[in-house]
Formats: C-alpha cells, sequence, structure tokens
C-alpha cells in the first residue's frame, strides 16, 4: 500500500472517528438533560407526596376536633370552616 493510499485511509478513519466523537457528545448531552428532567420530577412527586401527607393529618386533626366538639356543642359550619382553613394553610 502506497504512502498515499495510507494517508487517505488515515483521513476517512479520522473523519469517521470525528464524526463517532460528536454523535456521542450529542448523545451525552441529552442523557444529561433527561437525567436532570427525571430528576426534577422525583422531586415534583417527592414534594407532592409530602402535601398530601400533610393535608391527610391535617383532615385526620379536622375530624378530631369535630368529634371532640360534637360532645360539647355542634357546630359542624364553624368547624368545617375551621378544617378548610387549616388545609389550606398546609399547603
Amino acid at each position: 500500500m502506497s504512502t498515499q493510499d495510507k494517508l487517505t485511509q488515515a483521513e476517512v478513519c479520522c473523519q469517521s472517528l470525528s464524526s463517532e466523537k460528536e454523535r456521542l457528545k450529542s448523545t451525552e448531552a441529552r442523557l444529561i438533560s433527561e437525567n436532570e428532567m427525571m430528576h426534577r420530577n422525583q422531586q415534583s412527586r417527592d414534594q407532592l407526596v409530602i402535601s398530601l401527607e400533610a393535608i391527610q393529618v391535617s383532615a385526620l386533626h379536622c375530624r378530631g376536633l369535630q368529634q371532640l366538639a360534637l360532645g360539647f356543642v355542634y357546630v359542624p359550619l364553624l368547624y368545617s370552616s375551621l378544617c378548610l382553613f387549616q388545609v389550606l394553610m398546609s399547603i
């Protein structure tokens, strides 16, 4: 094989490797972006679970207050409003 043929073959190989490098960079950028998006989604789901648990605890607390109030004076509208206010304040 002549020197010119070897040089041509080396240039083709170099171009192929450059193309592969660019494709890998593009893939890496896409994977990093997807990973960041999945991380943000997980954080959002975690925050949603925390908020739902807080609402559940608040609702249980409101039920306890209503049951306690029923033993003394029956004022459902007042306690319902209080429970709604507590739920909204915990969000």
